[in-house]
């Protein structure tokens, strides 16, 4: 079966009809306070993208029990860091639409790794971004890695991880993901 993945997620928010979006994946959670928050983040700076932290939150999914949270994606604070790691979970942001070209994002099909950040590459700018909110230990949501459920990327078995980076699947998505890196490199220059 084709993994559509890359292709729902830009082509759902090509059809988003309001000011504002946001991602949520079906196995992450979020905050009651956490949409209000970043709209009125969003509002007060006019940028196009604000930012809130998530928590790296382990799930055991047979008994339905949070057994850790932990402040994982708490580093990266400015345009930089996020070339050079994506610190920005697809949950924890939103967007200002009317600020941003979607017409201009290229994705791929098979894109299965990864392409949430080849995404946000294309969106994301030193100028076009809040990156003062990541400043702030506001903690939106969870980023639920399960214990005993398999997921894409978040893995912690260390075996099943150097399986998964050595893939050659894999290894095209990441190169992907350098091109595009070097390309925003050198026109920032």
């Amino acid at each position: 079966m084709r993994d559509l993945r890359s292709r729902m997620l830009n082509e759902s928010l090509k059809k988003v009809k309001t000011r504002y979006a946001a991602f949520l994946d079906y196995d992450d959670l979020m905050m009651p306070q956490a949409y209000s928050g970043l709209l009125s983040r969003l509002q007060k700076t006019g940028k196009a993208v604000t930012f809130g932290r998530v928590y790296a939150t382990d799930y055991d999914h047979d008994t339905k029990a949070f057994l850790a949270r932990k402040p994982v994606y708490s580093s990266g604070y400015c345009y930089r860091d996020f070339l050079h790691y994506n610190h920005a979970p697809l949950h924890s942001f939103m967007l200002d639409l009317t600020q941003l070209d979607l017409s201009a994002v290229v994705y791929f099909d098979d894109q299965r790794y990864m392409e949430d950040y080849l995404l946000t590459l294309q969106l994301f700018t030193e100028n076009n971004c809040d990156w003062e909110s990541l400043t702030e230990p506001v903690y939106i949501g969870d980023y639920i890695h399960s214990v005993n459920r398999s997921h894409t990327l978040a893995i912690s078995n260390t075996d099943e991880r150097s399986a998964l980076l050595s893939d050659p699947e894999y290894r095209r998505c990441e190169q992907r993901i350098c091109d595009l890196r070097e390309s925003l490199k050198g026109a920032s220059s």
